[in-house]
């Protein structure tokens, strides 16, 4: 953490970017968006007249990128005046101290997601991270839903006031909550993505180039917390990074986070054709480049692993899908770009296949919801805006329940889901705890299977272990009958403190499990299985005088399940 000192430059920074910052329905230009609105059509029309100016366009535009250039070094000197830094133009440094990994052995195999709900409108994406005791923003969304940010966040963590903040890109709607988040949080650590994951080029709707605009969030970063630079490692991304120093691994609390994309480099030409296949209405090119440039990070803790897209479209899941295949396979995935048609490809999904998804989406329906519809192929999709409340996910012991944030409190304490759940592509089952079911599992009466990927009950014929098995349309098994119920013909004591229970054979029955109880009505405990051949069972060690009761019940296993009979009617005698 900074000195205090540095508050000073806080505000003279946030007043430059208060004035530059451009206003929630100008993202319509940079987010995809149904109407086209005025800002969409300005930022437009901006491009045309850069495109058809040429030459002169470009040294008119060059000569007031170099005012704002002045404009931008004058400010920056003002604020860093108090403590005797300076950012040079072109320089990211952070103290010169390479980001080390953090010994986790200690911690537990605990994390909670927290998809915060920050309003209907375009107000961007903002997740929580908290892994024993440590918290980690992944982005801060819009201006605009900054006081909205603050509140939720103080909610979820509490006491607590520590946080660090991770950009996954320098689109307004990712970034814009930073300066309250510096303001009312002891920010420690600022992760950017390296300046080099994406060409510098003049974005129309800010009127800045990507350069001015990135120098200036680092700056009031810089003005309170440590900054870390991340980027991909070198092996899957040979490029040379523009930060003096740049990690790709790094934790929070037991939770490790690996940044495994953007694979792709990305200039707006690139995406000329593609704007116009999309009729112009999901956003501009300088728009798409830097989604595309987005951070892509695998969260792991313990066995659950968790994918964070940022907004990449479908141009960066190609390559992401190309370059890791089925390693891409999250058990949690936040949808990329909010859902919006430019990602979420069958491809990315097919590799991805998350049990849960979600996306911090902004209310749009119909021809927009292409990528939720695929991610629900895969399980239980959640839209955070379209509910119009948040969900939290719980991780503990590798496993994971999840919360719909009914109370609007932040807090995993409402609206586990439980039962059964449709997700558009299947349906899942999760037990009184919260926790869903796979395999063979036995409700209601009947026998019924679920996916080990996606939870999904099965229906229709399937081969299981090698075993065809037949469900019906609601998932109960039909092709295989549980055994018939266990008949016990007696319960006798022999001395010596033992007991020999037999009962008649049953029908489909491959094994024979035998309960105990000290009184009829009493609680029956498991005391041993025995063959399908067997007709009876010897208990031994039992204390002389006292009465024992018994139950019989026949199993039948099936494709690696277990299906089970009635029980018998109790027998009982006392022993010897």
């Amino acid at each position: 953490m900074k000195s205090n000192m540095k508050t000073i430059a806080a505000f003279a920074l946030s007043v430059m970017l208060a004035i530059t910052m451009m206003p929630a329905a100008a993202f319509a230009g940079e987010e995809d968006v149904n109407n086209t609105t005025e800002s969409e059509e300005t930022s437009e029309a901006a491009e045309e007249v850069l495109e058809s100016e040429g030459t002169q366009g470009v040294d008119q535009e060059g000569t007031r990128a170099a005012e704002e250039d002045k404009e931008v070094l004058q400010l920056q000197q003002e604020a860093f005046e108090e403590t005797g830094r300076d950012l040079a133009l072109g320089e990211f440094e952070h103290d010169g101290t390479a980001y080390t990994m953090e010994d986790i052995s200690g911690y537990s195999k605990s994390m909670r997601i927290y998809a915060f709900y920050l309003g209907s409108g375009q107000y961007g994406d903002a997740v929580l991270i908290e892994s024993n005791g440590r918290y980690l923003l992944m982005d801060t969304g819009h201006k605009d839903s900054a006081g909205r940010l603050v509140t939720c966040l103080k909610r979820a963590m509490g006491s607590e006031t520590k946080l660090d903040v991770y950009f996954s890109h320098m689109h307004g709607d990712h970034t814009g909550g930073l300066e309250k988040v510096l303001l009312n949080f002891d920010v420690e650590r600022v992760f950017f993505p390296d300046i080099e994951l994406c060409r510098n080029y003049y974005t129309p709707n800010e009127l800045k180039t990507i350069d001015q605009i990135y120098k200036e969030h680092v700056a009031l970063a810089e003005t309170e917390a440590d900054v870390v630079f991340l980027r991909p490692p070198a092996s899957v991304r040979s490029s040379n990074p523009r930060a003096a120093n740049t990690a790709s691994t790094f934790n929070v609390g037991g939770a490790v986070f690996e940044v495994i994309g953007p694979l792709g480099s990305y200039k707006p030409d690139d995406f000329i054709g593609y704007v116009k296949e999309l009729n112009g209405r999901c956003g501009t090119k300088e728009g798409h480049c830097l989604n595309n440039s987005s951070l892509c990070t695998m969260v792991t803790c313990g066995k659950v692993r968790y994918l964070s897209t940022g907004d990449i479209e479908k141009q960066e899941e190609a390559k992401l899908t190309g370059r890791y295949g089925s390693s891409l396979n999250s058990d949690i995935l936040k949808i990329p770009h909010h859902g919006l048609r430019t990602s979420g490809t069958s491809a990315f999904a097919s590799k991805v296949t998350p049990m849960w998804s979600f996306e911090q989406n902004h209310g749009f329906t119909g021809a927009a919801q292409d990528a939720l519809k695929t991610a629900r192929k895969y399980g239980y999709n959640y839209g955070v805006a379209n509910s119009k409340r948040g969900i939290i996910y719980n991780i503990s012991d590798n496993r994971v329940r999840v919360y719909r944030d009914y109370n609007d409190n932040c807090r995993p304490d409402d609206g586990l889901i439980r039962g059964w759940i449709s997700c558009g592509g299947g349906t899942q089952y999760y037990d009184g705890s919260g926790y869903i079911r796979t395999g063979w599992n036995w409700l209601g009466g009947y026998a019924y299977y679920m996916s080990g990927s996606s939870g999904f009950r099965f229906t229709g014929s399937h081969r299981i272990n090698g075993t065809k098995v037949k469900f019906s349309s609601s998932g109960k098994l039909t092709s295989h009958r549980k055994p018939s119920k266990v008949k016990t013909r007696y319960a006798r004591a022999k001395a010596g403190g033992t007991v020999t229970v037999g009962w008649r054979k049953a029908s489909r029955a491959s094994r024979y499990q035998v309960y105990r109880a000290d009184s009829r009505s009493g609680s029956y405990r498991y005391i041993a299985t025995v063959s399908g051949k067997a007709r009876s069972f010897r208990d031994s060690g039992l204390q002389k005088g006292k009465r024992y009761y018994y139950k019989v019940r026949a199993v039948r296993y099936v494709a690696g399940g277990s299906m089970y009979g009635s029980f018998s009617k109790a027998r009982s005698t006392a022993a010897k």
